[in-house]
């Protein structure tokens, strides 16, 4: 197991309640889609929000629109 994927089943419940925060229930969302392209999307979704977990707790903070902003870009503001 990828420290990632370890990091996201730890993480899990707050993924989802984050995910259905910005895209409503996750058992709704894609209910257009296959199976298979719903997971995928929800999987690369939880992903960011792994990205993002790392930039913050490195020293990087995360721009409102979730780029990363170094310590360095802050304080020259």
């Amino acid at each position: 197991m990828t420290e990632k994927d370890f990091y996201i089943k730890s993480n899990f419940i707050k993924f989802v309640k984050r995910f259905e925060r910005e895209n409503g229930s996750i058992v709704e969302f894609g209910s257009g889609l296959n199976f298979d392209q719903k997971i995928d999307i929800i999987y690369k979704t939880f992903e960011s929000y792994y990205e993002q977990d790392r930039k913050q707790n490195s020293g990087e903070s995360v721009t409102q629109d979730g780029s990363p902003e170094t310590d360095r870009e802050i304080s020259e503001d």
